[in-house]
């Protein structure tokens, strides 16, 4: 739910600008139409399309979006979106300004993809379908929907002159973007904690096997008769006595060959687990 809310704020942070801020480059800053035209179809073609292409490459590099380090990834690249938009309301040099919104929907773009792969990875294989759609109906209430909405409600009821108004109402857009990382950083601690308890009782669970295995191993090496010892008595040589003797030999022969049976198995088994626990040690390692 909290990566719902971060994506559903970064759309309404987006969707907002693509709508107000030709009007806010020229109520605010005096552009001229024409050149607000231009740098409008220059940024939305270029920020966004080179930041999924960008984003894409890195996020391939580390491992894919199931690695531990992409949500850190992630929350880097959504820190630096959100430091980018929160200077524009108070920027009076254009080219200031045009660097900084390229810059908001490039790093956004960035992260769009891993997060919603994160919240689907979230989810069981079962209920993913209804998960998605869930929030797309969330992307739409609480981030497509208010955004042209609240930046207009803000521009017509604050007071004074029609810059200031903008320039309040821009501020609440790209402000919200704090909500948006708040969000993300605390998904981000929620997992790292479950990671933790998880490893942690793995640790647990071999460290206990292992330790029962151990003991068993050395119970019944223990109780092993001596290896000179054949099985055979020299005190009866009657026929009943031979037939016991035969008797008593075949029966130390078969436990002998149970305990075998059982000690290969138990081999078979400490080495299974050897092999979890140094696999479970490698993906530790990742993971730091």
């Amino acid at each position: 739910m909290l990566l719902v809310q971060s994506i559903s704020s970064l759309y309404f942070v987006v969707t907002a600008l693509q709508y107000w801020v030709s009007a806010y480059l020229m109520i605010v800053m005096q552009i001229k139409s024409e050149e607000v035209y231009y740098y409008y179809a220059f940024t939305c073609l270029s920020a966004p399309i080179s930041g999924v292409i960008l984003g894409g490459i890195i996020f391939n590099c580390i491992g894919g979006y199931n690695n531990p380090k992409a949500r850190a990834l992630a929350c880097l690249l959504g820190f630096f979106a959100c430091i980018t938009s929160l200077p524009i309301p108070f920027c009076a040099n254009k080219y200031l300004v045009y660097l900084l919104l390229w810059c908001v929907f490039f790093f956004g773009a960035t992260i769009v993809a891993p997060l919603v792969s994160f919240m689907l990875a979230s989810v069981h294989a079962e209920r993913r379908t209804a998960a998605n759609s869930i929030a797309t109906l969330s992307y739409n209430l609480f981030g497509y929907l208010p955004a042209p909405f609240i930046y207009g409600l803000f521009s017509d009821i604050v007071p004074g002159d029609e810059k200031t108004s903008h320039r309040v109402a821009i501020g609440v857009i790209l402000y919200w973007s704090i909500f948006a990382m708040v969000m993300m950083m605390c998904s981000m601690i929620l997992y790292l904690k479950k990671q933790t308890l998880l490893h942690n009782k793995t640790m647990k669970e071999l460290f206990n096997h292992s330790s029962e295995s151990l003991f068993t191993s050395a119970v019944t090496t223990t109780m092993q008769p001596p290896q000179g010892d054949t099985g055979a008595a020299t005190d009866d040589f009657t026929l009943d006595g031979s037939r016991s003797v035969t008797r008593r030999t075949d029966k130390r022969t078969t436990n002998g060959n149970r305990r075998s049976l059982n000690g290969g198995s138990r081999e078979a088994e400490l080495e299974s687990r050897d092999a979890r626990l140094r696999d479970y040690h490698r993906k530790s390692l990742t993971f730091a």
